[in-house]
């Protein structure tokens, strides 16, 4: 049975379709598959440590910036708002899809330029 709180609750709960998680998002496999995939783009010839360190370069910095958001998401909740993050939670999902896309265009490729 549920109580008048959560039924009030469900009554008024904003809409969730097209919201990814921030953890899944940072450290599961959607960044697993886009670790292989960039690392798959790398040369093969003499410049693959430098290609690899740049990748990790890349890593490290996508990893300070989210500590800097993560560490300021309640300010950054309240000066956007419920609408702006409801926005803000679109786009990201958007370009999370954008990042599926066109890792599943990489493997095509690829394995259209082997046959």
């Amino acid at each position: 049975m549920i109580s008048g709180q959560e039924r009030d609750e469900a009554v008024h709960k904003q809409d969730v379709s097209f919201t990814p998680l921030a953890m899944p998002g940072l450290a599961g496999p959607g960044s697993i598959a886009v670790i292989i995939g960039i690392s798959t783009t790398t040369q093969t010839s003499s410049r693959v440590v430098i290609d690899h360190v740049l990748v990790g370069i890349g890593i490290a910095i996508t990893a300070v910036i989210s500590y800097w958001v993560l560490r300021a998401a309640t300010r950054l909740n309240g000066l956007l708002g419920a609408t702006g993050m409801n926005a803000v939670s679109r786009i990201m999902g958007f370009l999370m899809i954008c990042i599926g896309v066109q890792f599943c265009i990489n493997g095509v490729l690829a394995i259209a330029a082997s046959a």
